[in-house]
């Protein structure tokens, strides 16, 4: 004989039980017939309701759902009899009350629609949701498992504050007698931050909420069951991770994704770094396949993609595919084209936006008025900017954006851009870390000196004299043993030679000791052919290296050598184009085979054996805050980024006699035309 159902025992009535109000009928929906009125059901004993002592929010609901002793025309009682009766004959193998239940969560948005009269009410179901609490001891058996998946799936967060109470104090009740469904409670919560159609949560005859109250619902679940079960946070994590939206999803599920998994640190601040960086790690590796992407874009494809980075598409206009199509054809080549740049563009626009949530999320740290709370705060994120810095973006050299979230976050004081000046000086100059990433932070340094708007001078002067005393350090180590300039073997220096070169270009005026009393610093131009003290250690320095044997101006990036050429000359810093003509004589791969061949070896890179072709055997334009290209986002830089400028007599319109006839458009220091869509003049 069958053990009856313990842990909720309820006591049997005085009066002879009605009919089982589970069995079903040849309705298409299970319904429901009434127990006689007149049954004398005594009340059981029920076990304390799960709920945490603080006090509620406003937004939060009443923790005591068994003060409830009625629903509809249905006393608690009643729900808790059929209950306790479905289950005990389940379990001595009568199974229709048990299945009639389970249907009841599986499509409980059915039944919410009924026209039947028998059918079950909408807010009849919170009664089954109460009296199940108090079966979560039987529920914990494995017999119980596909009605406990049924009760997770059904449509709960639609439903009304006193549904949605019962439901969460029915989550923290079966978490307590089984905590291995924690993980699925965690997934079932976690996995609808990212809906943001209506219709899969709204449930009919329950008033309509929007997606902000959909949301709120659920961080109220998360923020009591993380209260209750503090160790749940650990598995949140990965949780957290799992559910991270797919590149196939949309760019406002996406971002609505991130806002809710950012929400979770208010309540649970340790998660904040956890969250925060996996964050910076999902926007990497969506900058790194986009640009990867556009590279292997080439041709008319190439040209309608551009489209993209001019102006943000509404949500409306998702749809329209007029950019990509206007070159579509026939030929099945172009349709895999056309493809790749629909793909290209559904990149563009998600990284877009999850960088506008991002910066809207610490624009909000930055508003904080309370001075001392405001430096506390910021100190705190700056840490993890710095430790996602170093540890996510510097490991990535093809991220073209996501390291903007920390340019524009180290501009608001001068403390914080000191923070990671010095960050990136120690990782280049201090560290045992790899070669390569020492070279990566020097490219880092160099361009947030040459680009960041709201350096001051003396921060500007500072750090682009360490950049050449590492120069000159570099040049002492390697210079004696030098036969001729060799990238792969002294990369080092000439990457902060280059480094060098580049802050120069774009930031010569803060770097000048002395000018004229007539030269007006809003006017560039009225600065060529005066008499400018550029100091002892900068003259010193750039003709011990530009005129050494490791001949920088050879391996460095020929844009930015001719830039150099052009502003050094005029400025009356240094004369380098006599050398720059002998440079054409020198062939870089002759240099390298001869080199190799004396070591017993050969050099194999026949582009590089190519006389023509000597771009593999010199250092790459590589620069990590080179024009942000997102148009959505772009505004947050706006004011703190420092463009690329011509100036009329050097590099503007006026031709140069002095210079290589053979330079060309594309031997600019920085093509700002082609990487933005600012419609600015100063580029």
């Amino acid at each position: 004989m069958s053990t009856p159902i313990s842990g909720a025992r309820i006591p049997n009535p005085k009066s002879t039980p009605s009919r089982s109000i589970l069995r079903q009928t040849h309705s298409t929906l299970p319904t429901l017939k009434r127990p006689r009125s007149g049954s004398d059901l005594s009340k059981p004993d029920e076990p304390a309701a799960v709920s945490s002592p603080t006090k509620r929010r406003k937004v939060e609901f009443s923790d005591a759902p068994n003060e409830v002793h009625s629903i509809g025309k249905r006393t608690l009682m009643e729900f808790k009899l059929e209950v306790q009766r479905s289950l005990e004959q389940h379990s001595r193998g009568d199974s229709e009350g048990y299945l009639v239940l389970k249907e009841y969560f599986a499509n409980d948005r059915l039944y919410a629609d009924s026209d039947n009269d028998n059918a079950l009410k909408p807010h009849e179901l919170r009664g089954y949701v109460i009296a199940l609490a108090s079966f979560t001891p039987v529920l914990k058996q494995n017999a119980y498992e596909s009605l406990v998946t049924a009760i997770l799936r059904c449509t709960w967060v639609g439903r009304d504050e006193s549904f949605i109470n019962a439901f969460i104090d029915f989550l923290a009740a079966l978490i307590t007698v089984k905590g291995s469904y924690m993980i699925e409670v965690l997934d079932m919560i976690v996995s609808k931050f990212s809906d943001v159609r209506r219709s899969s949560w709204s449930v009919p005859g329950f008033p309509k909420i929007d997606c902000a109250t959909m949301h709120g619902r659920l961080h109220i679940a998360l923020q009591r069951l993380l209260r209750m079960f503090p160790g749940a946070q650990g598995a949140l994590r990965s949780i957290i991770k799992s559910c991270f939206p797919s590149v196939d999803e949309t760019k406002r599920a996406y971002s609505t994704y991130l806002q809710n998994i950012l929400r979770i640190k208010e309540y649970a601040p340790a998660l904040g770094p956890y969250v925060l960086d996996l964050i910076v790690k999902q926007m990497v590796d969506i900058d790194v396949e986009m640009q990867a992407d556009l590279d292997d874009l080439d041709g008319p494809m190439a040209v309608a993609l551009q489209g993209v980075f001019s102006e943000p598409r509404d949500e409306e206009d998702l749809d329209d595919d007029s950019d990509a199509e206007s070159v579509a054809s026939d030929d099945s080549d172009v349709d895999e084209d056309i493809a790749k740049a629909r793909a290209v563009r559904d990149q563009v626009e998600k990284l877009d936006t999850a960088m506008e949530t991002m910066f809207l999320f610490y624009d909000e740290i930055l508003s904080i008025s309370d001075v001392k709370t405001a430096e506390q705060i910021t100190n705190d994120y700056m840490k993890t900017l710095l430790s996602e810095f170093s540890g996510i973006i510097l490991q990535t050299r093809k991220s073209r954006h996501t390291q903007f979230l920390l340019f524009h976050f180290v501009q608001q004081s001068e403390n914080t851009m000191m923070q990671f000046i010095d960050t990136c000086e120690a990782i280049a100059f201090r560290s045992n870390s790899p070669a390569a990433l020492k070279d990566y932070a020097v490219c880092y340094l160099a361009s947030f000196v040459a680009r960041a708007g709201r350096l001051p001078d003396e921060v500007i002067r500072g750090a682009f004299h360490r950049l050449l005393s590492q120069l000159e350090r570099l040049r002492l180590a390697y210079q004696p043993t030098c036969r001729s300039p060799d990238l792969r073997r002294y990369y080092s220096y000439y990457a902060v030679c280059q480094a060098v070169l580049y802050v120069w270009c774009f930031r010569w005026q803060s770097l000048i000791e002395a000018v004229p009393d007539f030269v007006d610093p809003e006017d560039p131009s009225s600065y060529v052919g005066q008499a400018l003290d550029w100091g002892h250690e900068l003259r010193s320095v750039m003709q011990n290296n530009l005129f050494g044997p490791l001949n920088p101006l050879k391996v460095c990036a020929p844009g930015i050598v001719e830039e150099f050429a052009k502003l050094a000359h005029k400025l009356n810093l240094a004369y380098v184009y006599p050398l720059l003509e002998t440079n054409k004589r020198i062939h870089l791969g002759q240099y390298m085979q001869r080199s190799y061949s004396a070591g017993g070896g050969a050099l194999r890179d026949t582009k590089a054996e190519t006389i023509g072709d000597e771009s593999m055997l010199q250092l790459e334009q590589y620069f990590p805050f080179d024009p942000y290209q997102l148009p959505q986002s772009k505004r947050w830089i706006e004011g703190e980024y420092l463009s690329w400028r011509t100036i009329p007599g050097i590099n503007g319109d006026d031709s140069d006699d002095d210079s290589s006839e053979d330079d060309d458009d594309d031997d600019v220091l920085i093509e700002e035309e082609d990487e933005t869509d600012s419609d600015e003049d100063d580029k």
